[in-house]
């Protein structure tokens, strides 16, 4: 008797991995564009003040966020790209990467689809969404 690898997928954790990588998208995409605006001091001198050459730790951080951001945001959109269906992708795309957050309901009613048959498409996303993102890195096994 041979297992099936689909067969040993925890596959309702899975999805809640897959929809924890996706709800940080929105945040990741402010991060990855954000400017850095200096602050004044009570000694009203602009941060960072760097009198070494040096970077400052807080300019130093916030460079490193940004770049950590736009190296999350490739990743998750080359899961995205990666799908093999691209119902997954556009349902995906609307449900966790546009600015504005919509719901459900809008979603599917624009694409054309029932509320069951919506939710079983976006299951089936998020379980190929965990299998393509990082080497599969949100599986869950049983």
């Amino acid at each position: 008797m041979q297992i099936e690898l689909l067969d040993i997928i925890d596959e309702k954790k899975t999805r809640k991995e897959a929809i924890k990588v996706l709800k940080k998208y929105s945040r990741l995409r402010r991060i990855a564009g954000e400017e850095y605006a200096p602050k004044i001091t009570i000694s009203y001198s602009l941060e960072p003040k760097s009198l070494s050459g040096q970077t400052s730790k807080q300019v130093e951080s916030m460079v490193l966020r940004r770049v950590s951001a736009q190296q999350d945001l490739e990743l998750i959109a080359k899961a995205i790209n990666n799908l093999s269906d691209m119902e997954y992708t556009r349902i995906l795309i609307e449900r966790y990467c546009r600015k504005k957050r919509r719901e459900d309901y809008s979603i599917y009613s624009e694409l054309g689809y029932s509320s069951s048959e919506y939710y079983r498409i976006l299951n089936k996303a998020l379980l190929e969404f965990a299998e393509s993102y990082q080497a599969s890195n949100l599986l869950v096994y049983k």
